[in-house]
């Protein structure tokens, strides 16, 4: 039997979308015993008082770019997010996921490979993990995963630089008797 690279692209799709479904379910399960959401908007920090001060310092402060994304729109994206990408903050905030790809794909070596490793279901949670080299020969890993938000699921993404060391860069030593 034969599988086509359209049928392998839509077993990908399938099995990312199930994954999704069922880190969802999870998160349902957790909220349903009182935990709260770890997420909640920017706005709503702000209320909170100081909770919007400690949001922005954790958020403008990690190594990783972080980008959050309602059911049709992106809602927070973090400095170090910006930065990896070579993007404006203000110009990501409210796009839909497919808009947002689009606008960075040409930020990659190959931007057709690049969309094809981030293609998701058009609705509902998924799961993605995926590894692409920007034009400024950065390897960035991509993690999606479905959360809950104040206003119904969403997704968290995770964009770390796992290029490695620099040319130049001096190798972490463990200290002598070290295990």
């Amino acid at each position: 039997m034969h599988i086509s690279f359209e049928q392998v692209n839509e077993l990908v799709e399938m099995a990312r979308q199930v994954a999704g479904e069922l880190e969802l379910s999870r998160l349902r399960k957790e909220h349903a015993l009182n935990k709260p959401s770890p997420f909640v908007s920017p706005g709503s920090a702000a209320k909170a008082g100081a909770l919007g001060t400690w949001y922005d310092a954790v958020l403008d402060n990690i190594g990783e770019g972080i980008m959050v994304l309602d059911e049709s729109r992106t809602v927070v994206v973090n400095r170090q997010l910006a930065r990896l990408l070579d993007v404006s903050i203000d110009g990501l905030i409210g796009k839909t996921r497919d808009q947002l790809l689009l606008e960075i794909a040409p930020k990659f070596v190959d931007p057709e490979g690049y969309l094809e490793q981030v293609r998701a279901p058009k609705t509902g949670p998924y799961v993605l993990r995926a590894q692409s080299v920007t034009l400024k020969a950065l390897v960035l890993s991509w993690v999606t995963r479905p959360v809950l938000l104040e206003n119904g699921p969403g997704h968290l993404i995770v964009l770390s630089d796992v290029t490695g060391p620099r040319q130049g860069s001096i190798p972490l030593r463990a200290p002598s008797g070290a295990i």
